[in-house]
């Protein structure tokens, strides 16, 4: 039971969060407890995409593009700077934000000059 104490504080998770558009484009942020020499992301069983080597504390950051609109299940497979491979699964529930910025169409006001009493 110890042991297993002890395996859960050796092996932090990385912190992570995740933006979704209404039109399917994502944002995922990792911020890593530990550096890592090479680590690969995969999104929704989507491509693989390479995050190269990374400090601990240094935000990562991969965009891509999901016809779901449900939360987002995020594969995250690292090599450690002690030489041992770390894999993580699990599911992140994603911010929701517009496809685009609300339209601002300029209401015409009346000019306050035109003789009218």
């Amino acid at each position: 039971m110890l042991w297993l104490l002890l395996v859960g504080i050796c092996a932090a998770d990385p912190e992570v969060s995740a933006t979704l558009t209404a039109d399917g484009q994502y944002t995922i942020r990792v911020i890593p407890d530990t550096p890592w020499t090479a680590g690969e992301l995969r999104v929704l069983g989507g491509e693989t995409a390479d995050l190269g080597p990374s400090e601990a504390k240094q935000i990562v950051t991969v965009s891509g593009w999901t016809d779901s609109q449900q939360a987002l299940q995020v594969t995250l497979s690292v090599a450690g700077t002690d030489g041992k491979g770390r894999t993580w699964i699990m599911e992140v529930e994603p911010f929701r934000t517009p496809a685009k910025g609300p339209v601002m169409t300029p209401k015409r006001r009346p000019w306050p000059f035109s003789g009218a009493r």
